[in-house]
C-alpha cells in the first residue's frame, strides 16, 4: 500500500509548475485527495509526517527565493 501512495505522489509531482507555491499547492492537494483514501492507516499517517517536512522545506526554500528576487541580482564585487 505504502508503494500505491508514493506511486499516487509521485505521478502528482511530476508536472512542471509555474512557481515553488504552485507545487506546494498540487502537493497539499494530492495529500488530501490521499487522505480520503488512505485515512484509516498507520502507513498514511507516518506518510503524511514526512510529507509536512517536505512542505516546510519548500516553504522555506520558496520564501528564500522571493528575498533574494526582491534583493535583486546585485554584483558585489
Amino acid at each position: 500500500m505504502l508503494i500505491k501512495i508514493i506511486d499516487e505522489i509521485h505521478e502528482s509531482l511530476k508536472r512542471d509548475f509555474s512557481s515553488p507555491r504552485e507545487g506546494v499547492d498540487n502537493l497539499l492537494s494530492t495529500i488530501a485527495n490521499l487522505k480520503l483514501k488512505y485515512s484509516d492507516t498507520a502507513i498514511f499517517e507516518a506518510l503524511c509526517w514526512e510529507l509536512l517536512t517536505v512542505y516546510q522545506r519548500l516553504s522555506s526554500c520558496e520564501k528564500k527565493l522571493q528575498k533574494k528576487e526582491k534583493g535583486g541580482n546585485q554584483w558585489n564585487g
